[in-house]
């Protein structure tokens, strides 16, 4: 792991504060370059979205419709018995964050259609069952 080691104004007067604070004991660590005292760098470049291999950390027009269609697929797989978003999201391994808006994206296509059947979530609050056009609403 690389440590940073900038000698830069702001460094100068933490050490020299670090030093006059301790200035009776032995000599304090340098601040710059004590693994103990000094936060490594990550491995991945954050701002780089090329670095980051998540297909979560990166959605892109092709990744979001995929994911309508993975999710369309599941709503036909289940049949006219239908299932809530939540339990699509969790059957296609989906994130709430990407699960919910692609089910809202498919509904406002009139893709999925509400059953008028409501199911708890995993938190325990109500949520509404949708189907699959094909099967129309119950």
């Amino acid at each position: 792991m690389k440590y940073n080691t900038s000698n830069s104004v702001f460094a100068q007067c933490i050490q020299a504060s670090i030093d006059s604070e301790f200035s009776d004991t032995r000599p304090a660590p340098n601040h710059t370059t004590s693994r103990r005292l000094c936060k490594p760098k990550p491995d991945i470049d954050v701002c780089n979205p090329q670095t980051v291999e998540s297909k979560a950390a990166r959605p892109t027009a092709s990744t979001r419709s995929e994911d309508r269609k993975e999710l369309y697929e599941f709503f036909i797989s289940v049949g006219p018995a239908g299932a809530t978003r939540e339990e699509a999201g969790l059957a296609c391994g989906m994130h709430s964050n990407s699960y919910y808006p692609r089910c809202a994206e498919l509904a406002f296509e009139k893709k999925l259609l509400p059953t008028g059947e409501k199911r708890k979530t995993r938190q325990g609050n109500l949520a509404a069952v949708l189907t699959a056009d094909i099967f129309g609403s119950l």
